[in-house]
């Protein structure tokens, strides 16, 4: 699986190089959103096939419990990093507050701290994904399968999920996705408040 995360990526990059006479950011980002749609839809599909409704009625407690974890430890990671001078307490907070939300934290903090902070919001949700690609199939066999759903936060319910659903099953997949959806609900409230409340 990651070495066709990789290739994936190297594709990816060699196809931006090529000259796309006509073709506008735009048009790309209204592709990306209809093959993530497609991609969410097929793993829906695909994973609520294999549930019964026991199983998905239990979901939604563990949901919630996971996304608290997932939230009290990126509080923890904020923290730890408020100690940098060109952060400080906001900012290393804001941005750990992203939870992998890249897109959102990033201008958010840029907007209320600065271009500094805010390419770190960006770049540490940014890197907080990729980790999660590479990393989860290997949390997953010292932590479990569950638990680990946490190191993707928001990306939880689509880009990370095909790991996820590949490598924990099913459950895990639906879990996933849940998850996923909180963390998302969450993150514009939580990262609005550390830029509003924090000195």
């Amino acid at each position: 699986m990651p070495a066709l995360l990789v290739g994936s990526l190297i594709a990816g990059l060699a196809l931006s190089s090529l000259d796309l006479n006509g073709v506008t950011a735009d048009q790309v980002s209204s592709l990306v959103d209809i093959l993530l749609m497609v991609f969410v839809f097929i793993v829906s599909v695909d994973v609520g096939a294999g549930l019964d409704r026991r199983t998905v009625s239990s979901l939604g407690k563990d949901a919630l419990l996971l996304s608290a974890g997932t939230v009290m430890g990126s509080l923890m990671v904020g923290l730890a990093f408020s100690f940098v001078p060109s952060l400080g307490m906001k900012g290393a907070l804001a941005a750990s507050l992203g939870m992998g939300w890249y897109t959102l934290d990033g201008p958010l903090v840029t907007a209320s701290l600065g271009a500094l902070a805010g390419a770190t919001g960006f770049l540490s949700n940014f890197l907080r994904e990729l980790f999660t690609f590479f990393a989860y199939p290997v949390f997953k066999r010292r932590l479990g399968g569950r638990s680990s759903i946490s190191l993707g936060g928001a990306t939880t319910m689509d880009t990370t999920l095909t790991v996820i659903s590949a490598v924990g099953g099913e459950e895990v997949a639906a879990l996933s996705f849940l998850h996923g959806v909180i963390i998302t609900i969450l993150v514009p409230f939580l990262v609005l408040l550390a830029l509003a409340i924090l000195p």
